[in-house]
């Protein structure tokens, strides 16, 4: 069974304040939570890319600005 969008809004619209002060809570837990994972999974892709050196580091601005360029 597919729930669609739509119909979870107009569910949502019909709820208590008091429960659509809860889901409120969840969702930002819930979102919060899936960014904490994107984090780590960037840190972790980020630390594979330096093991690999793939990434190189701009001791000075000069050297910096001459990667910017190329």
């Amino acid at each position: 069974m597919s729930i669609d969008f739509t119909d979870i809004v107009e569910d949502v619209k019909k709820m208590s304040y008091e429960d659509k002060e809860e889901l409120k809570f969840l969702l930002e837990k819930y979102l919060t939570e899936e960014k904490r994972k994107l984090f780590l999974n960037n840190y972790h892709d980020a630390l594979e890319e330096v093991k690999e050196n793939k990434i190189n580091y701009s001791n000075t601005t000069s050297d910096f600005k001459r990667k910017l360029n190329q």
